[in-house]
């Protein structure tokens, strides 16, 4: 029997070619301590992301992504 896992893991060129990389805002609780950091795209709003996130797609904060998902111009 294979083990599945809840979130399928996409190759890292596939990564790159995402319109959007959803990212925390700055505020927002993190264990990590090498987080890197950056604006969101569309609110200007300060975020942190992991290092090996894809460099390609627009970055934006999880507030953004909300608002797309309900039919939004983020």
């Amino acid at each position: 029997m294979t083990e599945r896992t809840p979130i399928a893991v996409i190759p890292d060129a596939e990564a790159e070619q995402a319109r959007f990389v959803v990212c925390c805002r700055v505020g927002t609780r993190s264990y990590f301590t090498d987080n890197q950091y950056g604006t969101c795209a569309h609110c200007g709003h300060g975020i942190f992301f992991r290092p090996y996130m894809p460099k390609g797609p627009t970055k934006i904060c999880m507030e953004c992504m909300m608002d797309m998902a309900r039919g939004g111009t983020a």
